[in-house]
């Protein structure tokens, strides 16, 4: 009698491909081509929206230079407290933040894989920006080049006149005061690149934001001051009311650049986040300092 082999069929189940991913909390396998992406922070999403690619789910953001690019873009809730549900049914297959958000990295890890930027302050969007295109796949050496290549041709146009000017950064929050901005923020990394000076009161590479009282309103001064403005909408009114406060001090009306009336308001987006807000600040820097004169 013959022998009769019966053979089982096994499906196989192709293999994702898949890149390994070196972040600040480990090391992460990411898909190749990852298409369902969700980001935990504007940072992030910054950087995913300047690389041409719309997230399926984002943190709330405040940011108004961002919000026209977020229609059909579900909202996960804070930034700091995103709604784990909320991501487990956009089922993504890669999800992005940042090291303020390390308390919630292993249950999203179990949802999705997760890379986590390293995070100290607002002057860290180049190497945030860096780790994203790497989790995409996607170069982004394309958008800085574009960024270094427009400040080249500021610092061209400028000349000589780099070395005349002293930039001030500053903001007066709600609740009134005020704050300077140093070398170590994102609008002080685009100065610093534009091969713009700053006060010495602002050059402390170990200052990111300082809250000083009306009494040390010296150290806002410059030959230029950009004064940028919350945008949060709850907090708007108070903003302006305290900005108002500002300019009737005495002392505010006794520095330089307020005499030579070269004080400029700004946009929130001048503590932005990434490669979009800095190009509008790059607009702002062509706007205000090309027409300055010794």
């Amino acid at each position: 009698m013959a022998c009769t082999h019966n053979t089982d069929t096994v499906e196989t189940v192709p293999t994702r491909s898949v890149r390994l991913v070196k972040h600040a909390l480990g090391e992460t396998q990411v898909p190749t081509n990852p298409q369902r992406i969700v980001t935990l922070d504007s940072y992030t999403l910054e950087a995913v929206l300047a690389l041409n690619t719309k997230p399926i789910g984002a943190a709330r953001t405040d940011w108004e230079h961002l919000r026209d690019r977020l229609d059909g873009v579900t909202n996960i809730g804070l930034s700091g407290e995103p709604s784990l549900e909320k991501v487990l049914t956009l089922k993504p297959d890669l999800i992005l933040g940042n090291s303020y958000q390390q308390s919630v990295y292993n249950p999203l890890s179990q949802i999705a894989p997760t890379v986590i930027a390293k995070f100290e302050n607002s002057g860290d969007w180049k190497a945030i920006f860096t780790l994203v295109g790497q989790a995409l796949g996607t170069n982004t050496s394309p958008v800085m080049e574009r960024y270094y290549a427009r400040l080249e041709d500021f610092k061209t146009r400028m000349g000589d006149r780099l070395n005349w000017f002293e930039v001030s950064v500053i903001t007066v929050p709600p609740a009134g005061g005020f704050y300077i901005y140093g070398s170590d923020t994102f609008s002080g990394t685009i100065l610093a690149d534009a091969g713009l000076r700053r006060p010495a009161a602002q050059q402390n590479a170990a200052i990111t934001s300082l809250r000083l009282s009306r009494e040390r309103l010296s150290n806002a001064d410059g030959d230029v001051i950009f004064l940028w403005n919350y945008s949060s909408p709850d907090e708007q009114v108070a903003q302006i009311q305290a900005t108002a406060k500002l300019k009737a001090d005495p002392l505010w009306q006794q520095l330089n650049a307020v005499k030579q009336g070269k004080v400029y308001e700004v946009p929130h987006y001048w503590i932005g986040t990434g490669a979009i807000a800095a190009n509008l600040v790059i607009d702002d820097l062509f706007t205000y300092l090309l027409a300055l004169k010794k």
